[in-house]
């Protein structure tokens, strides 16, 4: 896959995170989401751009973007921020092995809003460990799925949410 496709892969996929996100910190259903949207979105099709399993169009994302009342330039520029200079694809290192190795200190001092369920589950961590390795945590693919399950994230969003404090060593 040549960088362009990675880019694409990897921004669309930060997108649907973002999306997701900000539709649960509104306190919005899929269904609220579909009802609010000026354009008939269909609950399925906005489920499939949120899981990843279909790229959103530019027209589907402005309506989104308009029914969740966010402006299209932030939720653009929010996934530019995600997906950082060194692109890869997010969605597939899902389908591999993963080996991340998440520096807890890092993620401890984030401000950012939408990482606080993961600040308070590394707050826990570190308080339980000692020595140098309470600073670090790995991760494997089944650690991922099951603290995106904890934090009710979808795996995608936590990985990208986890992405600026990791290490990734993935085949």
């Amino acid at each position: 896959m040549d960088q362009a496709s990675r880019y694409a892969e990897a921004f669309n996929t930060a997108v649907a995170s973002v999306l997701c996100e900000t539709r649960k910190r509104k306190g919005l259903s899929r269904h609220d989401l579909s009802l609010r949207s000026a354009v008939p979105l269909p609950v399925t099709s906005i489920a499939s751009y949120e899981l990843g399993h279909r790229a959103i169009k530019l027209e589907a994302l402005v309506v989104l973007c308009r029914a969740l009342g966010e402006p299209l330039a932030h939720v653009v520029a929010e996934a530019e921020r995600r997906i950082g200079p060194d692109t890869k694809p997010l969605g597939s290192e899902l389908s591999g092995e993963l080996d991340l190795r998440i520096d807890l200190t890092a993620l401890l001092r984030s401000t950012r809003v939408e990482l606080a369920p993961l600040r308070r589950w590394a707050a826990v961590r570190t308080s339980a460990r000692e020595g140098p390795e309470a600073s670090q945590v790995r991760l494997g693919r089944a650690g991922l799925m099951a603290l995106a399950e904890l934090l009710e994230m979808e795996p995608v969003a936590c990985l990208v949410a986890l992405a600026p404090f990791a290490e990734h060593r993935g085949s």
